[in-house]
């Protein structure tokens, strides 16, 4: 796994609730090339992502096919998704500045229904 200075990490579960398991873990960092940036995930090999370096930021995207979200998520079930950045200005600092989009799932500023998507029909 190659290093970053900023990370961007996601993380999707199925249904409406985190805390049942199967949450896909996924790390991506912005480059230059554009090309592949994923860096580690806990799926199989179908996750795919592109993080593009722009002068005022970044573009990140992710693909994560359908049949990964399995079960509940079938056409009207719902996922949770959370969105980190990641910025670690200083490579030998072990505890980086990590700002989350919603409360992270298993702390006590966790609600329900936070971050929760449903599909559509």
């Amino acid at each position: 796994m190659r290093k970053s200075q900023d990370k961007i990490i996601i993380d999707v579960a199925q249904g409406a609730s985190p805390n049942k398991g199967g949450a896909i873990h996924i790390e991506t960092a912005p480059c230059a090339s554009g090309k592949e940036t994923l860096l580690s995930s806990n799926d199989n090999g179908q996750i795919k992502s592109v993080c593009t370096k722009k002068t005022n930021g970044f573009i990140c995207e992710c693909v994560i096919p359908k049949s990964q979200l399995e079960g509940e998520t079938a056409e009207g079930g719902s996922f949770v998704f959370n969105i980190a950045f990641m910025d670690q200005d200083r490579v030998e600092n072990i505890d980086p500045s990590t700002l989350w989009w919603r409360p992270i799932w298993r702390s006590r500023s966790y609600f329900e229904g936070s971050g929760v998507f449903t599909m559509d029909k």
